[in-house]
Order: C-alpha cells, then sequence, then structure tokens
C-alpha cells in the first residue's frame, strides 16, 4: 500500500480536525464535489503516503 486517503466535508470541523494530528497533510479542496441536503459542499482531500514521516 502506497498511503491512505481521507475525504469530509469542508463544513465538518470535527471531521476535518483529526487527519493533521496523526500526520495525514491536506492535499486539497474539491469544490462543490457533492450535494448534501439540497446545496453544493466542498469537501477536503488529506493523505498520509507510506514514506511520510510517523508521529504516533
Amino acid at each position: 500500500m502506497k498511503g491512505v486517503e481521507i475525504r469530509c466535508s469542508a463544513e465538518n470541523s470535527r471531521s476535518a480536525a483529526p487527519p493533521e494530528p496523526l500526520g495525514f497533510k491536506l492535499e486539497s479542496t474539491t469544490r462543490q464535489a457533492e450535494v448534501l441536503h439540497g446545496r453544493p459542499h466542498d469537501f477536503l482531500k488529506f493523505g498520509l503516503l507510506a514514506e511520510d514521516e510517523r508521529v504516533w
């Protein structure tokens, strides 16, 4: 496995909080990626590669 990816709504701060302290890097923001509850939402993509430094 080369890496792991986490995607979450940019509006959901509780979902967006855990990845960075675990060593994940914010790789991109996909604007208006999905329609949730009748309106478009941006999504954040965090990544952790096999060669990245571990914080745990």
